[in-house]
């Protein structure tokens, strides 16, 4: 593989990937999602503005520069599906995500990456290209959870696996064995602000992400950052865990030299 298109949305995983690639002497082509990706990103002449409806162009600017491999990465805001005006090819894939049963995250990118393949593009994941940013089993930081939190981590990773089992979320936050809350459609930022009141004695919530039980692993792995850290430590959060290799820790060494500032754990689980 000597170029890789990257579909790029919101936050700074697609530049690591890109990093990443230029790292081992593949040339990244990028694909920015209007609404979605982050506009510094754009000044690369190898960059190119999208609508997610525009799928023909898109397959038509890799096939201009005989990208055949493409990675989907960064958070994409999904338009109400009525409201798209696709091209002719995203129309027809419009047409067979309208056919599905159900519309969760996962079983929409589940077809996407189909359509790609069929399209003849190569679909590739973070492990293939950037592994360092998965989140190890381990401990990362100086803070470990007490016997009392690891059982609350147990029992909500069991949760947030049932939960991801019905294409719902990846996140819930447990404390003193409830859960304070679950992920839906607004994202876990909004479910870290939704569950500070509810916290015992205003502090000590953990944040579990799992990866789901049936998840496309080449996209939408769970993914924390700086921002995830500092969002948890402003409301009182004791840590937060991860799914051990199918999860993302973005920053990973800054990011966890914040979290033992705040006193807080990070773990792999």
């Amino acid at each position: 593989m000597s170029k890789l298109g990257i579909i790029s949305g919101a936050g700074n995983l697609p530049q690591l990937v890109a990093d990443a690639a230029r790292a081992q002497h593949i040339e990244p082509y990028m694909i920015l999602l209007k609404g979605s990706a982050e506009n510094h990103l754009e000044k690369n002449p190898n960059h190119q503005w999208s609508s997610v409806t525009s799928v023909g162009k898109i397959f038509g600017y890799f096939r201009e520069y005989d990208v055949r491999t493409i990675i989907l990465v960064g958070a994409m805001k999904r338009p109400p599906l009525f409201s798209m005006i696709p091209d002719m090819t995203g129309a027809k894939l419009l047409a067979r995500i309208l056919k599905l049963d159900k519309v969760g995250d996962n079983t929409l990118l589940k077809e996407v990456i189909k359509f790609l393949e069929e399209e003849h593009f190569r679909v590739i994941g973070i492990h293939d290209i950037a592994p360092e940013i998965l989140t190890p089993k381990a401990i990362l930081t100086k803070r470990a959870p007490s016997e009392r939190q690891n059982y609350d981590i147990n029992y909500g990773y069991e949760v947030a696996l049932a939960l991801g089992a019905l294409d719902i979320g990846q996140s819930v936050i447990v404390q003193d064995g409830e859960i304070l809350g679950v992920e839906a459609a607004e994202g876990t930022m909004e479910l870290i602000k939704r569950c500070t009141k509810l916290q015992k004695g205003g502090k000590g919530g953990i944040l579990v992400k799992t990866c789901k039980l049936n998840q496309e692993k080449r996209i939408d792995l769970p993914t924390i950052g700086i921002h995830t850290i500092e969002k948890l430590a402003s409301f009182g959060y004791a840590g937060v865990v991860l799914s051990a290799g199918d999860s993302i820790i973005l920053n990973k060494e800054e990011l966890v030299e914040l979290a033992d500032k705040k006193k807080m754990f990070v773990k792999g689980f």
